[in-house]
């Protein structure tokens, strides 16, 4: 589901409980920098959002593919079997995108049924600038976002946190630390990750431990 700006400068629109376990599933986040970040910012990046999935009580694990069959040889971490805990995250710009037309205004895609998720990059750093917001602060909660909607399975938005479709100046203003997952939400998360790792045991039994 494609998710707009509205017509309003000052809002950025973005992509479509239980206890907690003693040992929490753990989500793996296969991430293609095809934008070329830098590491810093990538790394950054990555552990801001799995900061605010792990106040929801949803541990990740973030691992950046290679692009090519020459980078595979030096980093094999994404050439293991796909598990029902294994989630996309593809990090690209306007250009890339091309012929696909993005509308004007959309930061994010995701995909719930085929688990996959896709961030315009440059339109995230043009508002984080625009903001005098951390590239990595905003785009790290724009990833714990497309990871919501994904273990959520659906791309419905929420009128309130971080699974709000819009995030104007209320959310914003206070650089990104209100954007985070509502109670509700939280539990909801927790209960799809636990399924997912139900799913997940006879394929995960068949990985070196390393990657599992």
């Amino acid at each position: 589901m494609l998710r707009k700006w509205p017509r309003a400068a000052f809002s950025v629109v973005l992509g479509a409980g239980l206890c907690f376990s003693q040992e929490p599933t753990v989500i793996r986040v296969w991430t293609y920098n095809v934008v070329r970040l830098t590491d810093d910012v990538l790394a950054q990046s990555q552990q801001e959002a799995a900061a605010v999935l792990r106040e929801a009580g949803v541990e990740t694990s973030w691992v950046t593919c290679a692009l090519s069959t020459e980078e595979a040889s030096e980093n094999p971490a994404c050439l293991t079997p796909w598990c029902p805990t294994d989630l996309q995250m593809i990090l690209t710009d306007q250009e890339m995108m091309l012929p696909r037309k993005i509308p004007k205004g959309v930061l994010g895609l995701s995909s719930p049924d085929s688990d996959h998720a896709r961030i315009v990059c440059d339109r995230v750093r043009l508002v984080a600038a625009n903001r005098g917001i951390p590239l990595p602060s905003l785009l790290g909660r724009m990833m714990a976002h497309e990871v919501g909607h994904l273990l959520l399975g659906s791309t419905k938005h929420q009128l309130s946190g971080i699974m709000r479709g819009t995030w104007g100046d209320w959310e914003l203003n206070a650089g990104t630390q209100r954007l985070r997952f509502r109670t509700g939400e939280a539990a909801a998360l927790r209960r799809n990750a636990a399924e997912r790792a139900l799913s997940s045991r006879s394929c995960r039994a068949g990985l070196p431990s390393s990657a599992r």
